[in-house]
């Protein structure tokens, strides 16, 4: 027994110690890693290679976001091909600057399948980040469920030189991950640093080491040089000593083998070949680099590059993930000869090139700048290259990019959605939020060019049609034919893609273009007219505004806008609408003339909006079906109508769910539920949501079982639904009353004899109910464990049909 309470009281110690350091540790890396120069700068973190996925250049490469050139050119290789031996270290060049108060490299990494944040920052990252930073720059990634391929920022630890630093003569400081075996006289030797200078700069003792996957700071006043590089794929030294004799001998007798084989197979390869028939246009076979150089005329734009100075396509490999040539002709068969069915906004064309979809480009002119600008970059939110073609006589005749599913986005802004999306879309327009995240998008590819490319680029063409949108409206920047290094343009250059952002950004206020013509020879300038509206006064600068703005964003934005300074540390409410049909959501306040969400709008089937509610907000929301609108403000609904109005200012007519709230009541805390005592019309499902929520207490309310299919007869309100097969109108029931309503009597209603909780108890109705929505009121004196808490801080997300319970 002595023994047990021991090791019970050692394991205890242990984990107190274990706290205890990993506090000191993110305390320490916390002062070593502060923002203590405000500039950004160019910088380098060690990476050692691992088995299996990082053992070859261009794997490290797509893991950093920095190109295999950059990466060999810090390390001195003469080669950007081969597999290294694992645990070689490596430089990989980054971009530090502050992020807050802390300093980071900031890395976009598309989330893999079974990835998970701690993997990701032990393993994949090999600690040069901490997986709860990641979860700190994340917020809207769930931890435990992560999305694959959605796109997380991983800041990666870094520092930029203080100018003492920099007067000691520490040009650089180098984010080196402690090994083990490692001490400070080994690491300053391998990194050709002073071991005076490794404490100053992480503010430790002189003697002082550091533990095992710590990320430390070495200072230095150029990159190091470390051993050379091992490829796993080299052939012995014949000059090696005899300890190696037997393997020279085994690679010989290998070679051997290999060698009679592939001449038996090409051979018999020879020979099948003069029997076949010649490879038909539309299944011709790619060609490799290596193999389709040779053909061109040295006059070509091939040959010119190849053999002229900047020897760009010899390592084509560092912008082409698989380097593929396609044939002209396969080009222009798969555009249709470049038909206006296929174009993709004014540059683009699609392709369908061997199952796969790719967007087409038209070579004019001298592309090698695109072609070299494409060679630098690699952000998800710039477009990727994918080939290129070459004509007949070698010259460049189209560049081959991945394929933004929904086209550019002037097509989407300025008119109707692309004739090429489906006709059942639910997508008419782009949303208040898709336009606030291609805002992002746009402005995230561009900061990249701006502050992370080495050196710094300038677009020089944004604009709507340059802007590819993918299946979920991500925007990804295009066409960098006018792209060049900063530098080569003035010192302002960046300036000119700000502004170009700014009018884009109005662009997407207004759903209009920049520059437009109008009535008669008069030219509407968007910054001129935004102007005139802020220059306006009082009452009417909103007025103005409201009509300046895109008129399909709707009153839903405009509630966002109106209430948006009030926002900052309040709650916001996200509805959703996981019906297959149309529903007009509507909300009540109960002790403000706040109308959140502007009372009430339309909702279409896989479509969210958002909106703030003030501090203390009380009131309900529900779900209106089957309405038909009249005019701008009218609307009939056949459930939860409140007087025929598009904005409510009353309740809504039962039968109708609703879900009820108080924020910050008692304690400062949120009460929330889902109520049936008023019947039921629509599913609903309330999730508190936000990095403090407490998912143990701040539990689920509502349901996800239908209950108007299994509605009493004597309940059931029938409506009409045309049946999806033959078309006519067919009676269903469209909710389902609650008894009150239907019986009106004292025992159903809670009232007279019955108005107390313990004379009025549940009934077979409420039984039914609390049955298919056991976390909903079901009863006005239903178990109060039907009302759900949550502190302050809780975002919540309101989804009609729910699919299951969050």
């Amino acid at each position: 027994m002595e023994h047990k309470g021991l090791c019970i009281l050692a394991v205890v110690i242990a984990f107190q110690l274990a706290g205890g350091q990993a506090v000191t540790d993110a305390t320490a890396r916390a002062r070593r890693f502060a923002c203590n120069v405000s500039a950004p700068c160019d910088t380098f973190v060690v990476y050692r290679t691992q088995s299996p996925g990082f053992l070859d250049l261009g794997n490290i490469s797509d893991l950093f976001g920095v190109s295999r050139a950059l990466i060999a050119s810090a390390n001195k290789l003469t080669t950007e091909d081969g597999v290294l031996l694992p645990g070689q270290p490596l430089l990989v060049p980054v971009k530090c600057g502050c992020t807050g108060a802390r300093s980071f490299a900031n890395v976009t990494y598309p989330i893999r399948p079974r990835d998970t944040f701690f993997g990701l920052a032990v393993t994949a990252f090999e600690n040069l980040t901490d997986f709860v930073l990641v979860e700190e720059l994340n917020p809207a990634a769930e931890a435990t469920r992560l999305e694959p391929w959605q796109e997380v920022v991983v800041p990666l630890f870094c520092r930029c030189p203080t100018r003492e630093e920099l007067s000691a003569g520490s040009r650089l400081l180098v984010t080196y991950v402690w090994q083990p075996g490692d001490d400070v006289s080994v690491v300053s030797a391998l990194m050709n640093a002073s071991a005076a200078n490794i404490a100053a700069s992480n503010g430790v003792a002189g003697n002082s080491t550091f533990a095992t996957g710590q990320p430390v700071l070495i200072p230095v006043s150029q990159p190091p040089r470390f051993p050379p590089l091992t490829y796993g794929a080299i052939a012995a030294d014949p000059g090696a000593g005899k300890h190696r004799h037997g393997i020279i001998v085994a690679t010989s007798i290998a070679g051997s083998f290999v060698a009679c084989a592939v001449l038996c197979t090409a051979i018999l390869a020879y020979r099948r070949y003069r029997k076949k028939a010649p490879v038909p246009k539309h299944v011709s076979p790619k060609l490799s680099w290596t193999k389709s150089l040779n053909r061109f005329d040295s006059n070509s734009s091939i040959a010119r590059m190849i053999n002229g100075g900047d020897k760009l396509l010899t390592s084509v490999s560092q912008f082409i993930d698989k380097p593929i040539i396609f044939r002209e002709e396969e080009i222009m068969e798969a555009t249709m000869n470049l038909d206006e069915q296929c174009k993709l906004g004014s540059s683009y064309y699609r392709a369908n090139l061997e199952r796969e979809v790719f967007a087409v480009k038209p070579a004019k002119g001298n592309v090698a700048g695109e072609l070299r600008m494409m060679q630098m970059v690699n952000h998800a939110n710039l477009t990727k290259l994918a080939g290129i073609s070459i004509g007949a006589d070698g010259d460049y005749a189209f560049l081959v990019y991945e394929f933004a599913e929904k086209g550019s986005l002037d097509k989407w802004l300025y008119q109707k959605p692309p004739c090429s999306q489906p006709s059942s879309s639910s997508v008419a327009t782009l949303s208040w939020d898709q336009r606030l995240g291609i805002a992002l998008d746009v402005a995230n590819g561009l900061l990249y060019l701006h502050e992370h490319t080495q050196p710094s680029m300038v677009h020089g063409d944004v604009r709507a049609r340059n802007i590819l949108l993918t299946a979920g409206f991500r925007a990804k920047l295009s066409n960098f034919s006018l792209a060049k290094p900063a530098a080569t343009v003035d010192a302002a250059a960046t300036s000119s893609d700000v502004f170009a952002f700014g009018l884009l950004l109005l662009e997407l206020l207004s759903g209009r273009r920049a520059v437009e013509a109008r009535v008669g020879v008069e030219i509407g300038m968007l910054w001129t007219e935004i102007r005139t509206v802020l220059d306006a006064g009082g009452d009417k600068r909103a007025a103005k505004l409201r009509k300046w703005m895109d008129p399909t964003l709707g009153g839903v934005l405009w509630s966002q806008l109106q209430f948006g300074a009030e926002a900052v540390g309040t709650t916001v409410f996200t509805l959703r609408n996981n019906c297959t049909y149309t529903v007009w959501p509507a909300t009540l306040s109960g002790n403000t003339a706040v109308a959140v969400g502007g009372g009430g709008f339309e909702l279409s089937p896989g479509a969210n909006v958002s909106f703030p509610a003030p501090a203390g907000w009380s009131g309900r929301l529900w779900a209106r079906t089957d309405c038909a609108p009249s005019g701008t403000a009218s609307l009939a609904c056949v459930t939860g109508d409140c007087g025929g109005a598009v904005s409510c200012s009353l309740g809504g007519a039962p039968p109708v769910t609703l879900a009820e709230f108080t924020l910050g009541g008692a304690d400062g805390k949120d009460f929330y539920d889902v109520s049936l005592v008023d019947g039921y019309n629509v599913g609903i499902g309330v999730a508190a949501t936000g990095a403090r929520v407490n998912r143990s207490t701040c539990g689920y309310a509502g349901c996800v079982g239908d209950v108007n299919a299994l509605c009493p007869a004597e309940l059931q309100v029938a409506g009409k639904e045309n049946d999806q097969q033959s078309g006519a109108a067919a009676t269903t029931t469209v909710a389902c009353r609650s008894a009150c309503e239907a019986f009106g009597t004292a025992e159903y209603c809670c009232t007279g004899a019955h108005g107390g909780p313990d004379s009025c108890g549940p009934t077979r109705y409420s039984r039914l109910f609390k049955a298919a929505c056991p976390a909903a009121y079901s009863y006005a004196y239903d178990d109060p464990t039907s009302t759900f808490t949550c502190g302050t801080g809780a975002q919540y997300v309101i989804t009609f049909c729910p699919a299951q319970q969050q």
